[in-house]
């Protein structure tokens, strides 16, 4: 597969070139690869699942239609695009996902595990800039409807377009 290989910073490595080519510094390379399904029929479904691939989440998610059993939870980067986040969450309520939340990345630093935990055991850790953060039963927040999604996204579009912020 065509891999484009960000030569600033590696977290933005993408198979997307329209991505690569966004950020200026992109590599073409090739690389070997699987298929999420292929992954999936590897290694079972997880109970959590952490899709950040850089403008190809939605591949795996769409990959989800394909198995009876799915992860209990689901995290992707929200797109840009309303149209695109409409899409994300017609195909995520479709797999059966009902219940969503909006996590600002800026506000990670400031999540703080529980203890007790109310998933696993309790880790002690400080999360920094750039984490996943908390998931699960333990995120900090209120499950939103749909319309409360597109609300939420609508908020930081705004607040993120008023700052200067392309995010």
């Amino acid at each position: 597969m065509e891999f484009y290989l960000n030569l600033k910073a590696s977290i933005w490595g993408t198979i997307r070139p329209e991505y690569a080519w966004a950020h200026r510094a992109a590599t073409k390379i090739v690389v070997p690869s699987i298929t999420f399904s292929e992954l999936i029929e590897s290694f079972g479904v997880p109970r959590y699942m952490k899709v950040d691939i850089e403008g190809a989440d939605l591949l795996c998610v769409e990959g989800l239609a394909h198995f009876p059993q799915r992860p209990r939870f689901i995290s992707i980067e929200r797109s840009l695009s309303f149209g695109r986040q409409i899409h994300e969450l017609r195909l995520l309520s479709k797999l059966g996902y009902m219940r969503y939340q909006v996590i600002d990345q800026e506000t990670i630093r400031t999540q703080t595990p529980l203890d007790p935990a109310r998933e696993g055991e309790y880790a002690d850790h400080r999360f920094e800039l750039g984490d996943s953060g908390l998931f699960g039963e333990e995120l900090p927040l209120a499950w939103l409807t749909v319309r409360g999604t597109i609300l939420r996204n609508a908020e930081l579009f705004v607040r993120n377009k008023s700052i200067g912020f392309p995010r």
